[in-house]
């Protein structure tokens, strides 16, 4: 089992806080050779990658 982390998705247009994008993470289960979205308890939380990120570049902070 493992996490299977979507494309980031449009910047949030927010005018009271910092733009943020978001994108699906899903746990996948290979069973027989076939990908099947389960349950996110299965899989490793510690390694789960974020859902959310500032869309802020580093240098511009």
């Amino acid at each position: 089992m493992l996490f299977n982390p979507g494309p980031w998705g449009e910047c949030s247009d927010s005018c009271n806080s910092p733009a943020t994008q978001r994108r699906e993470v899903l746990c996948i289960a290979k069973i027989r050779g076939v990908a099947h979205v389960t349950n996110e308890m299965v899989c490793p939380l510690a390694l789960k990658p974020y859902e959310e990120q500032s869309c802020l570049e580093p240098d511009s902070l």
